[in-house]
């Protein structure tokens, strides 16, 4: 079987927070996807966010060599969770997106000239 997941996006942010293991960095990725609105004949710009997650060395190449703005391609492994609330009143349920591998497809101009 196969779990993979592609995204080609600009980052949006890039944040670090410590879980209660070890540090996990999160990443969020901005995809544009452009639609054809048959209504008013005409293509329609619409961003959707992606949030992911990344783990130990790739993190921390994240963090080295990346910055918000960058376009890149990432591969992530989808892993859903789920969590009993606080009390035993429920279940929360979601999906990661993990990290497995980034490359930079270009800097934004702004970034090269500076």
């Amino acid at each position: 079987m196969l779990n993979q997941w592609t995204l080609i996006g600009r980052i949006g942010t890039i944040e670090t927070r410590n879980g209660r293991e070890k540090s996990r960095l999160y990443l969020s990725v901005a995809e544009d996807a452009d639609y054809f609105d048959q209504t008013r004949e005409e293509w329609v710009k619409r961003t959707r966010w992606h949030n992911l997650v990344a783990w130990s060395e790739i993190a921390e190449r994240i963090t080295r060599s990346y910055k918000v703005g960058d376009l890149v391609v990432v591969e992530a492994e989808v892993q859903p969770w789920r969590v009993e609330e606080e009390g035993g009143d429920g279940w929360r349920s979601g999906v990661n997106f993990v990290v497995h591998r980034i490359r930079l497809l270009t800097r934004p101009k702004a970034a090269e000239e500076q």
